[in-house]
């Protein structure tokens, strides 16, 4: 009678404190790092997949609605998983984060024209472009120019 009463309660000790049978997978997380999801413009976005402990980073994949785009992430310096998306359709693009015995993330990246509107509405018309100007919106290639402080105080370009 003993030896039944002490192996019942042995097993009364591993069903309370074993982990159910339907614990919660844990769950990937997505977030766009460079600007809000809503916002990107360009067609790049920096993204970060945070991923919960035991996910074996090499099994994790991320597609852009369903392009994989898994190549553009790795574990950065800071420790992170991140990568930088290019390629953006313009308006909303679903950006999906997968492994093997966690739960999916998604993230709706919505991508706006270099040139805008990004929030405020239309482009006043009429509007003149700039000679340089590479398409209707009145893009153009960014230009650079370095100045520096001379030993005299006043800037030079250099």
């Amino acid at each position: 009678m003993r030896r039944t009463t002490l192996a019942l309660a042995a097993i009364g000790v591993a069903l309370c404190c074993a982990a159910p049978a339907n614990a919660a997978a844990p769950s990937l997380g997505i977030d766009v790092i460079s600007n809000r999801a809503d916002v990107i413009s360009g067609g790049n976005a920096l993204v970060a997949v945070n991923l919960p402990a035991g996910v074996d980073v090499a099994k994790v994949r991320v597609l852009d609605d369903g392009r994989d785009i898994t190549s553009t992430f790795a574990v950065r310096a800071n420790g992170r998983y991140e990568g930088r998306v290019t390629g953006l359709s313009l308006g909303p693009n679903v950006l999906t984060a997968s492994a093997p015995g966690a739960k999916d993330a998604r993230i709706t990246v919505t991508n706006h024209p270099n040139g805008g509107p990004v929030f405020s509405g239309p482009q006043v018309q009429p509007w003149v472009c700039q000679s340089t100007a590479v398409d209707s919106q009145c893009n153009q290639q960014p230009t650079y120019q370095y100045r520096y402080r001379n030993t005299s105080g006043s800037f030079a370009s250099a």
